[in-house]
């Protein structure tokens, strides 16, 4: 006897099954499959922008510590952006930082000295940090750089990463050495002394 209700027999699925699977098969696979592929995004760009990522070394104004002569490859090094969020900066660091002329190019430089410290340019200048700034220079002394000797002391907030850490090429894995030309840089003597 039927109930003129239209039920349906068990097993038997109408256009809309138990799950409310209209559109099932290929794309609600392929929508699951991208859900579970941009879900992660926001967490590694957050890791990439706030603590560390892989960056190449182009040029050779920071020899000998960094693409050293006769080197058959760019350095790949590990760049330490944490230090950078927390202006945790440090006389001797190696940063990556943007160039104070050109916001779309990244320069390698080792911050020698910070606000109130007083510095012998390579020109044989004294010059003093002013509060907030850094005086950044290549270690190579032969390479024309584009460091602090020709534009002078730079804002700190330009700096985004610490140079950690070499890891290519093998034979040059190792950490990057704090260093200061001990000679050049006056620690503390001006006004305003402090990185901030």
């Amino acid at each position: 006897v039927g109930t003129g209700g239209g039920a349906l027999s068990p097993g038997v699925q109408g256009s809309r099954g138990p799950q409310g699977s209209e559109g099932s098969g290929m794309g609600s696979s392929l929508w699951q499959w991208a859900v579970r592929a941009v879900t992660p995004l926001p967490a590694i760009v957050f890791i990439h922008d706030s603590f560390g990522s892989l960056g190449c070394i182009e040029g050779g104004s920071m020899r000998p510590t960094l693409n050293p002569e006769g080197s058959t490859s760019r350095d790949r090094v590990i760049l330490n952006k944490f230090s950078a969020v927390c202006h945790d900066y440090q006389r001797g660091d190696v940063c990556m930082l943007r160039n104070p002329y050109d916001s779309n190019e990244w320069i390698c430089k080792r911050l020698i000295a910070v606000g109130g410290d007083q510095v012998r340019t390579r020109q044989d200048e004294l010059v003093t940090v002013p509060r907030g700034y850094g005086w950044m220079e290549g270690d190579s002394e032969s390479e024309k750089a584009v460091d602090s000797n020709s534009f002078g002391p730079i804002p700190l907030a330009l700096i985004r990463a610490n140079v950690w850490l070499v890891v290519w090429p093998p034979q040059r894995f190792g950490s990057v050495r704090r260093e200061i030309p001990k000679d050049r840089v006056l620690q503390g003597v001006g006004r305003g002394f402090g990185a901030y």
